[in-house]
């Protein structure tokens, strides 16, 4: 295993030696690689750790070959310079929480693969993105690796094997809401590849590969991931032409019953409407209850980066004997984990990067009428959306591919606004 996990590792570099975007488009398509891990003098890292850094220094040793490294970062900061400045601060607010953590090894694991490496990937897609077509490349990028898991998981649940014990899709993850969490804003963001100057055949391609994402995500029965469809679906909706404004609330209602039918089918909902002790609603609301508890002892700092179930599971056999899940390692809600792993600076930044993506969302609107730009930006509200809307009830950040596919959608409406058109 050892040997093909390196040998792939110097292929990569190869490639990305010989072609740097294709490198990245790569990375973007194996995000999952994650899950293939390995220790470098005892350190943990994974695979797409591996590839982030091998991308990153065939980019600078590149740049300084050209010997226009200096020039090209000082583009990159005065072009993104309120970017960068937003970056900055979350990355300190994990920085903070790592320094608090009574479990610095752990915490500094999480900074390393959730913050700093996303970061860097980040770094490298606004160096390698300059045009709408490569948005679209980028975008497509990411639909070839949601649709890698998609069908992997769908073999998987047709033929039976590695499937757990709820007998709903997982694919190469365990619990099938990260299926969902990975594949649902992928799918909004893929959306505009159907609208924008492709050929026929590419389209039928697009929609065939986002629909077997769809049906991924039928079988997940994540009601997070039905959730964040529906709000995604639903501001795109509002990027149709000539939409009127008076049709958006009656949309959004519409999108709402026909969500409540399609899930009332489903065991999960029947077992919240008969009102069983143990179902969906009752274990989550359980768990925030107990997380609740445990933010009011750590109000400012929180309980340390990746630090959360330590102390849930104290306080949950304090509460609870026994409690419904034990085994708990995120709140099950995107804000109220920011506050427990990156404390009240980090749930503040968060909001301060939406505030900054909204200012930025508005001025493309104002400022780009291009139909490519429109679906696009349209895409990336969709996505975002989709994402704070499942954050409801999972965390659509904390993991490796998630935090790279946030910071992605985040930075998206920067790009499009210095993109060539």
């Amino acid at each position: 295993m050892e040997y093909f996990f390196y040998t792939g590792l110097i292929f990569f570099g190869i490639i990305a030696w010989v072609n740097q975007r294709l490198g990245l488009y790569i990375l973007l398509a194996l995000l999952p690689t994650y899950l293939l891990r390995t220790q470098i003098f005892s350190i943990p890292t994974t695979w797409l750790e591996l590839g982030i850094y091998v991308l990153f220094f065939v980019w600078v040793i590149k740049t300084l070959l050209k010997k226009n490294l200096y020039n090209l970062l000082k583009e990159i900061y005065t072009s993104y310079r309120v970017l960068w400045l937003v970056l900055l601060v979350w990355l300190l607010s994990a920085i903070v929480a790592t320094i608090i953590s009574p479990d610095l090894r752990l915490s500094a694991g999480v900074l390393k693969a959730w913050w700093f490496d996303a970061l860097l990937l980040c770094v490298l897609i606004l160096t390698h993105t300059r045009s709408i077509k490569h948005v679209q490349e980028t975008i497509l990028s990411l639909l070839i690796g949601a649709s890698i898991i998609s069908v992997y998981g769908l073999i998987e649940y047709i033929f039976g094997f590695g499937m757990q014990a709820d007998g709903l899709l997982n694919a190469f993850y365990k619990p099938g809401n990260y299926v969902a969490l990975f594949i649902v804003p992928i799918i909004i963001l893929s959306f505009p590849l159907l609208k924008t100057g492709a050929t026929f055949n590419k389209k039928i391609m697009y929609a065939l590969l986002m629909g077997i994402c769809v049906i991924a995500l039928w079988y997940t029965k994540s009601f997070g991931g039905f959730l964040g469809l529906a709000a995604g679906a639903g501001v795109l909706f509002m990027f149709l032409p000539g939409i009127k404004v008076k049709y958006i609330v009656p949309t959004f209602l519409l999108i709402g019953v026909i969500g409540i039918l399609v899930l009332s089918t489903q065991p999960k909902f029947k077992n919240i409407v008969n009102g069983s002790e143990r179902n969906s609603l009752t274990t989550r609301l359980q768990i925030w209850e107990i997380s609740m508890e445990v933010l009011k002892q750590h109000p400012i700092f929180g309980v340390g980066l990746g630090n959360f179930q330590a102390p849930y599971r104290t306080q949950a056999y304090k509460m609870y004997q026994p409690p419904l899940e034990w085994e708990v390692v995120k709140a099950h809600n995107l804000y109220l984990n920011l506050w427990l792993e990156v404390g009240l600076l980090g749930l503040l930044t968060f909001f301060g990067m939406l505030f900054v993506y909204a200012r930025e969302i508005k001025k493309l609107l104002q400022n780009k009428s291009t139909y490519e730009l429109w679906w696009l930006i349209g895409g990336a509200l969709g996505a975002l959306m989709s994402m704070l809307a499942h954050g409801l009830l999972d965390t659509p950040f904390f993991k490796n591919d998630l935090s790279i596919l946030f910071l992605f959608v985040f930075c998206l409406p920067f790009i499009l606004s210095h993109i060539k058109t």
